[in-house]
């Protein structure tokens, strides 16, 4: 017997296919008449119950690649359709898998942070010899004073931007007057028009990115229970969209800020979410590691630095074997690196488990095991490249091994002997629930203490195409592995 909810939408698919196959057109992307792509587009309404019940269970899976239970269904359908939209197929496969997440998995992009309102004024945007009419300001999310003049919007930036290597403090425009308090004296208006000025231009950028640190955790919690603040932060710390956690992954790189990943690392744990972090990470990174990086990806940025705070001892241990030898061979390096980990001498089964759940998602991205081993080497090895100074042999050898180069045989034998280790590792993840409250207290220093960059960063991670974020990747990457979706 199955239930109302299964009953519509397996109505709606049914409906839909007969409209596509009656007229083939790629109405669910919008082509053919109104009336038509309404009623294929049902299906997406009848999809969200599923949403919003089934998906919370998907993203705490603990499996290597988690299989959504309403996977097959949308994969059959989509094969029914498939031959109507080739040319358009991971656009279909993206607008379907995303309408099995709860909600957008940017809450921080640009329509959200645009429109909500930390303060707002009056102001007008005449010459104060006229009597001009005034217009509503706000400050929004991004600390910007909005000011709407019918369909036309101004912003003006109040935070200090970093320009030509010095800060530069936003000056007001001279077309603004702010308006003060209503009074018969004109004195007692000017002075109250001035402090609101003040306000807005000297007092509240002060705290300005404090003050975007509370909104955004405050986003982060829409739709749950009112919460004191540390309860709040860790909503924002654990939420499906990822990006309060690779912002601080991505920004504790100094070895003094180790603890804190550490600490984070307990604490998606012990929430049941680290196994969806690594896994977004790792898919939304499985693609750039295979080639030449030009520039910071954040997320792989954040993989680096998890591995290797998960494993400090063993990273100080090996670098200071190295102390005093200029340009070490980096075949030598990465021969010493995988005797380490195929012995779990690192001694660190945190640091294993995270190896493990990367390269898992590498090897399920393509059988040759070329993904595996880039990824292998951008996340353990590069870290040592770099601080030995041996940057370009890394760079040539990861060419040689991407077209798999007879001369470095036996280095990639070694390399491939090593992940295929990895993956058969019996590791076992363990936390402790207890620690939770202290390190909250320990991420949130952090936070503050990186408070500019954190909070540019996290703009920044929603600030992409939407088929581009780590959770779309993943489930995305999910969906199309689910006819060979297995437990390591």
């Amino acid at each position: 017997m199955i239930s109302e909810q299964e009953q519509a939408l397996n109505e709606a698919l049914e409906n839909s296919l007969r409209l596509h196959n009656q007229k083939p057109t790629m109405f669910y992307l919008g082509e053919g008449d109104k009336e038509t792509v309404e009623q294929c587009r049902k299906v997406f309404k009848a999809m969200k119950p599923f949403a919003l019940q089934l998906s919370p269970v998907w993203f705490q899976s603990d499996e290597a690649v988690p299989k959504h239970p309403k996977f097959a269904l949308i994969k059959r359908h989509i094969d029914q359709i498939r031959y109507i939209y080739q040319s358009r197929e991971p656009s279909l496969i993206q607008l379907f898998v995303s309408k099995l997440l709860p909600c957008n998995p940017m809450p921080l992009r640009f329509a959200v942070l645009s429109s909500i309102s930390l303060f707002s004024t009056r102001v007008y945007l005449h010459d104060n010899k006229l009597s001009p009419q005034p217009h509503q300001a706000y400050v929004d999310g991004y600390f910007n004073l909005v000011v709407s003049m019918g369909e036309n919007v101004v912003r003006f930036p109040l935070l200090p931007e970093m320009k030509g290597g010095q800060m530069t403090t936003p000056s007001m425009p001279p077309a603004i007057r702010f308006i003060g308090a209503r009074s018969d004296q004109a004195d007692e208006v000017n002075t109250s028009a001035q402090k609101v000025q003040q306000f807005v231009f000297e007092t509240a950028p002060k705290t300005g990115r404090r003050t975007q640190l509370h909104a955004f955790i405050s986003i982060l919690n829409s739709g749950k229970e009112i919460a004191d603040y540390l309860p709040s932060f860790l909503n924002a710390l654990t939420s499906f969209d990822i990006s309060f956690a690779t912002a601080i992954c991505a920004l504790a790189s100094d070895p003094s800020n180790l603890v804190s990943i550490r600490s984070l690392v307990n604490v998606l744990a012990s929430n049941k979410m680290l196994d969806h972090f690594l896994r977004c990470l790792a898919a939304s990174v499985r693609q750039a590691v295979s080639g030449y990086l030009i520039q910071d990806v954040p997320e792989l940025i954040a993989l680096d630095n998890m591995f290797i705070s998960s494993s400090i001892e063993w990273a100080r241990s090996l670098a200071s074997e190295y102390k005093g030898i200029q340009q070490p061979p980096i075949d030598g390096l990465i021969r010493r690196i995988c005797k380490d980990i195929q012995r779990k001498a690192i001694k660190s089964d945190i640091g294993l488990y995270i190896l493990r759940a990367i390269l898992v998602i590498a090897s399920y991205e393509d059988q040759s095991g070329d993904t595996a081993i880039a990824m292998f080497m951008e996340v353990v090895v590069r870290p040592f490249a770099v601080g030995l100074h041996i940057g370009n042999q890394f760079i040539m050898l990861k060419e040689q091994l991407s077209r798999n180069d007879e001369t470095i045989e036996i280095i990639q034998n070694i390399i491939e002997e090593t992940i295929v280790r990895v993956l058969a590792m019996n590791i076992s993840m363990t936390y402790n629930i207890g620690d939770v409250e202290d390190q909250l207290f320990e991420i949130h220093n952090f936070v503050t203490q990186k408070l500019d960059d954190f909070v540019r960063l996290v703009i920044s991670l929603n600030n992409r195409k939407k088929r581009e974020h780590p959770v779309i990747q993943m489930i995305t990457f999910a969906f199309t592995k689910c006819g060979e979706l297995a437990l390591y």
